[in-house]
């Protein structure tokens, strides 16, 4: 059975106490914690005293999520470092970053070789730890669409490199169904899966419960348990912001769970 969580982000205005309590009393596995927040980069007091609470309440920290954009600093090692010493403080199977700001389409040869050099020089950086690298599938950055997130990791060709996955509509072809289209890239970036973040969105772009998704969800699931792999799967961003929208999420996601 998969694992559970929530994405500590979604929830910017609480507390990490509050979050914790929320997952807890939801009957979730654990918490992905956001690095904006919650558990900034390079506060390792804050990032020891929130692994504590969550080791303390029987949860897990499922991920370091992390605010770190590919090609946003000049001392990108110096700052990198914070980001792997809050991630070992919290005792974070993986740390997820963002491919940068810019399109994958738009990126000039020269602009994606030094992405690619950036992520290689990341993932060496973490040699020598039990800490993953995995990229935020999402739009405007480097692993926007599924054929640019598998270029980027083949190109950067490092063992502990991987990929999230969370149904992304931004560009489904004219005539193509969203599941279709979300099935077709969640299949393409199987081999590097690490975990799902969940969410629904209809037809006309508006954020819904996850219960009125859960047909195509069952379908991701599906292919997910097909392909052997193993990820949390994680709440991010309920209906309107509010906390009981996210216990009714948190009951989808434990259904969609108990699936694999």
């Amino acid at each position: 059975m998969f694992k559970t969580g929530l994405v500590s982000v979604s929830f910017r205005n609480l507390s990490p106490e509050e979050i914790i309590d929320m997952v807890k009393q939801a009957g979730l596995s654990g918490i992905e914690w956001g690095g904006d927040v919650h558990v900034p980069a390079g506060d390792i007091a804050c990032a020891e005293s929130v692994a504590f609470k969550t080791m303390e309440a029987g949860l897990e920290t499922l991920a370091y999520g992390s605010y770190y954009y590919l090609g946003a600093y000049e001392d990108y090692r110096t700052e990198f470092q914070k980001v792997i010493d809050s991630a070992a403080a919290l005792n974070a199977p993986v740390i997820r970053i963002w491919g940068g700001k810019k399109v994958s389409s738009a990126l000039s040869k020269e602009e994606r070789a030094a992405l690619v050099r950036e992520t290689q020089d990341l993932c060496d950086m973490l040699k020598g730890t039990k800490i993953a690298l995995a990229f935020e599938f999402h739009n405007n950055t480097i692993t926007d669409t599924a054929e640019s997130a598998i270029r980027l990791m083949e190109e950067a060709e490092r063992g502990n490199l991987y990929l999230y996955y969370q149904p992304n509509r931004h560009y489904v072809p004219v005539g193509e169904s969203a599941l279709s289209y979300c099935l077709k890239e969640l299949n393409l970036v199987m081999p590097y899966l690490y975990h799902v973040h969940a969410y629904h969105f209809n037809a006309q772009n508006e954020k819904c419960l996850l219960e009125e998704g859960y047909s195509d969800f069952v379908k991701y699931i599906e292919a997910i348990r097909a392909a052997g792999k193993n990820p949390a799967l994680m709440v991010e961003f309920c209906l309107d912001n509010k906390v009981e929208n996210f216990f009714r999420d948190a009951k989808t996601i434990k259904k969609l769970a108990a699936l694999s």
